[in-house]
């Protein structure tokens, strides 16, 4: 049986919480980590949790001890996760997070974690809400989320959050949007590497990537350039990428000043043929690294990044709703992140061969031993080693 010393339950325990005086009588880590079983089980709204609660308060109170005094009312959550400080929920999510990659990464290898912003758009009194969130691609966890709000733009909500985040051993892959000099240097002051891909927004330098792939191509000298090449099928096309890593710096405009510790750049261009059609389109983007030139390698890497949208951001959207959720500002921010820590266990949580999350989270709603099976498993994936 595990024991309620776990990484999940210490992160419900880590919530800092606001409340004062003699009147406080649910203890703030079972409400945390009710909320948390809640949308693991496939939780909209906070009737939903109290349900999902109620259904395993036998379980509950053998797992949180003494911090178990019963399941609390709707308007409970919704005061509770309307005031809790949404910095506290971030820093306690990010602990327990480093922890688990600290547990599962290899020291050896260097993971990619790719960084993106998602817009909620069920957030009342705002437009929508843009989270920017950090994703490490091959262990399937978010690291951390920062908000892009009026005040602070996704570039810098981007070096906000990679600022409060270890990245040695991480590679961080990013769009055009965040090819900046101050994002790189941010990325190498925090002990990472990175690979930026470069658009129009930096005209100069891709005209430069450019022309220099173009040249060193037709020289073929080997240690100036290196080639790679790769084709898959699926979906009705075949995509043929043919990916070009440089070493010679001395293409690219004011490099030493500009851009922190690069070390290679290049281009992957995509070729894309619809076998309903016939026809094919063709695209090229450039990027820069602080990655030794190694074609393949960077194509691999590069490639990574879509995770973020596959994984992480189709998840919240089609097996969450998270934008039919309509919560406050501050509620949908510390909701994110429970989605986020539930993501991982879903994927993980064995139930029928090819189940969706969805269809887990559903046997968790209305099948006990499933809920009890799930909630255990969730424990188990985030114990402590």
């Amino acid at each position: 049986m595990i024991t309620a010393n776990t990484t999940l339950l210490n992160f419900a325990r880590k919530v800092e919480d606001f409340r004062t005086g003699n009147r406080v009588f649910y203890p703030s880590a079972s409400i945390v980590f009710m909320a948390f079983v809640g949308v693991l089980c496939g939780a909209k709204e906070w009737e939903d949790v109290v349900e999902i609660g109620e259904s395993c308060a036998d379980l509950l109170k053998e797992l949180l001890e003494d911090d178990f005094v019963g399941v609390p009312s709707h308007d409970t959550f919704n005061r509770f996760f309307n005031l809790i400080s949404t910095a506290s929920m971030e820093k306690a999510f990010r602990e327990t997070m480093s922890t688990v990659y600290a547990q599962s990464a290899s020291p050896s290898h260097k993971e990619v974690v790719a960084v993106d912003g998602k817009y909620l758009k069920g957030v009342k009194g705002n437009s929508a809400l843009n989270m920017v969130s950090a994703y490490a691609t091959e262990l399937g966890i978010c690291l951390g989320q920062e908000e892009a709000d009026k005040k602070i733009n996704e570039p810098e909500a981007f070096r906000r959050l990679l600022g409060g985040l270890e990245l040695k051993n991480y590679i961080v892959t990013a769009d055009a949007l965040h090819c900046e000099k101050e994002s790189a240097k941010a990325i190498v002051q925090a002990k990472g590497d990175y690979i930026l891909i470069v658009k129009g927004n930096q005209l100069h330098l891709q005209e430069a990537i450019k022309e220099a792939v173009r040249v060193e191509s037709i020289r073929g000298k080997k240690r100036f350039i290196d080639r790679a090449e790769e084709i898959s099928q699926g979906h009705g096309r075949t995509e043929r990428r043919i990916c070009y890593s440089c070493s010679h710096k001395g293409w690219l405009p004011n490099l030493g000043r500009d851009w922190e510790n690069l070390q290679s750049f290049g281009c992957i261009t995509c070729e894309r043929t619809d076998h309903a059609t016939g026809q094919t389109s063709t695209e090229t983007r450039c990027f820069i690294s602080t990655l030794k030139m190694d074609a393949a390698a960077h194509m691999r890497w590069i490639r990574s990044e879509w995770k973020i949208e596959n994984n992480l951001h189709w998840q919240l959207d089609v097996t969450f709703k998270e934008d039919a959720c309509r919560m406050t500002k501050a509620q949908s921010k510390n909701l994110s992140l429970l989605r986020k820590l539930a993501m991982p266990v879903l994927k993980d949580f064995k139930y029928k061969k090819n189940a969706s999350m969805r269809k887990k989270m559903l046997a968790a709603a209305l099948k006990p031993d499933i809920k009890r099976k799930l909630i255990l498993s969730a424990l188990a994936f985030y114990a402590n080693s």
